[in-house]
């Protein structure tokens, strides 16, 4: 016999439920039928599950997009779910403009070759910020109001699914 915990804890928040439902003389819920509302019902359900799915990948793989480096995104994981703040670190592209840069100045950037690593220095740097910038405005403006929905909305929705069905 298998122990679990998440249908213990569900059954007794039914039970509870029902019990303060049947001490205010409220009615618990009746079961839906599968007549015409029941099917428009589990069509409905349907189209939710879908949507969860698809927006549990969409998040994936935008964080995939944002922090291709699966153990950073690791360790961000872990902080955001700690309160904490990961570390500012440079981008690759941010790196490679400072290695050019630093390039540039031990060659001379009097040279021809100094210069030309100088200004793409720059202007990795520049793309760097840039790309820092946008996952900071993708993570505020998409990815966390998508989160919200996946853990807000849509375990409310499968609660009360939980609830609606018979027995």
């Amino acid at each position: 016999m298998e122990f679990n915990v998440r249908r213990m804890v569900s059954d007794a928040g039914t039970l509870i439920t029902r019990a303060v439902q049947m001490g205010s003389g409220e009615r618990p819920p009746e079961p839906v039928e599968r007549g015409e509302d029941g099917a428009v019902m589990a069509q409905m359900m349907e189209r939710v599950e879908v949507t969860r799915r698809r927006s549990e990948g969409l998040v994936h793989h935008a964080q995939a997009l944002l922090q291709p480096n699966p153990n950073l995104r690791l360790e961000e994981f872990f902080l955001g779910k700690l309160d904490r703040k990961a570390p500012a670190r440079a981008t690759a592209l941010e790196q490679l403009g400072q290695a050019m840069t630093e390039a540039a100045n031990d060659l001379g950037p009097a040279t021809a070759y100094g210069r030309a690593l100088l200004r793409c220095g720059e202007t990795q740097q520049r793309l760097g910020l840039a790309q820092r910038d946008f996952a900071r405005a993708a993570s505020t403006t998409f990815l966390r109001p998508l989160q919200s929905f996946l853990d807000s909305d849509c375990r409310v929705i499968a609660a009360s699914r939980t609830l609606a069905r018979p027995g």
